[in-house]
């Protein structure tokens, strides 16, 4: 194993320092509040000042690249996963420490996820204890279309061990590595597991990818000349489970939501956006943009 694994953490923290001291990472200043809703401890997260952003996506397009990944900037380099993926500094990161799993070569972020994913996934998460997510398509707030995984630390704000989400999807009530359809606190479909800490990456990646395929049967969501999901859809690993969230619409009251919003975690642009996630409240929000149908 190489020996950057051996502290992806470290070498992600390390990295994260040297790029905010060149400039080259650009941080998005956030405050937080927590609203707490049936006993989940909600982070939204806002920000006044998404200006460096915006100017960055202008510039591109003015440039004609479409594509920060191929080629990416050397500053974002971290390490290299796999063969088949790189991860990177999220430029723009809201989350301290969130980084970005990217296939070497270009897939579309519609392509349904493959063994060479879930053996990324598993060796990110056999060295970090932290949260995967994966936002299957513009619906479920994908921003890029060159292929790519999330990874974010467990612990989103200080004094907050774990995942917002955490308690309420009730998971020692499972059994292990059997899928479950939940109502609540949304409807999703989940697994909990006991492998993603083992030593074996290989034996942890089939795993994952055989829970992956059986909900995507289920759902039949294969396009099986193109190899594209048909049906947009959020998917969140830890250690300990999956959540499989297949989404109906990308926004609420204008309100964008990818996969961290599944994890507890919102982020808003202004405090029209906070008022109205407020007075909602942010259960109601995540039942708007997610589909009720269960499978056996």
């Amino acid at each position: 194993m190489p020996d950057a694994f051996k502290s992806l953490a470290k070498l992600i923290a390390t990295r994260t320092k040297t790029a905010l001291a060149s400039g080259d990472l650009l941080s998005i200043d956030t405050e937080y509040e927590i609203v707490e809703e049936q006993g989940i401890p909600f982070i939204i997260r806002s920000s006044h000042n998404i200006a460096r952003k915006q100017q960055a996506a202008s510039s591109k397009k003015q440039s004609n690249s479409d594509n920060p990944f191929l080629p990416y900037e050397p500053a974002m380099f971290v390490c290299n996963l796999s063969d088949t993926h790189v991860c990177l500094l999220n430029k723009f990161n809201v989350v301290d420490n969130h980084v970005l799993m990217v296939t070497r070569r270009y897939e579309s972020q519609d392509t349904l996820l493959t063994l060479d994913d879930f053996t990324a996934i598993s060796t990110a998460l056999q060295q970090m204890d932290g949260l995967v997510f994966y936002n299957g398509g513009r619906t479920a707030g994908a921003s890029q279309q060159h292929k790519h995984l999330q990874l974010i630390p467990r612990t989103l704000v200080p004094k907050m061990v774990d995942l917002p989400i955490e308690r309420a999807l009730a998971i020692e009530q499972l059994d292990y590595n059997r899928c479950h359809f939940q109502c609540g606190p949304y409807p999703h479909w989940q697994v909990r597991l006991n492998c993603c800490a083992q030593e074996n990456i290989e034996t942890t990646a089939h795993l994952l990818l055989t829970h992956y395929c059986h909900i995507c049967q289920q759902l039949n969501m294969y396009n099986t000349e193109m190899g594209l999901a048909t049906i947009p859809y959020n998917l969140l690993l830890t250690r300990d489970w999956m959540v499989f969230v297949q989404r109906s619409k990308e926004q609420f009251e204008g309100i964008s939501f990818n996969g961290l919003a599944f994890a507890g975690s919102f982020f808003v642009r202004n405090d029209k956006q906070l008022s109205m996630l407020k007075t909602h409240g942010p259960l109601a929000a995540l039942a708007f943009v997610t589909v009720n149908t269960s499978i056996d």
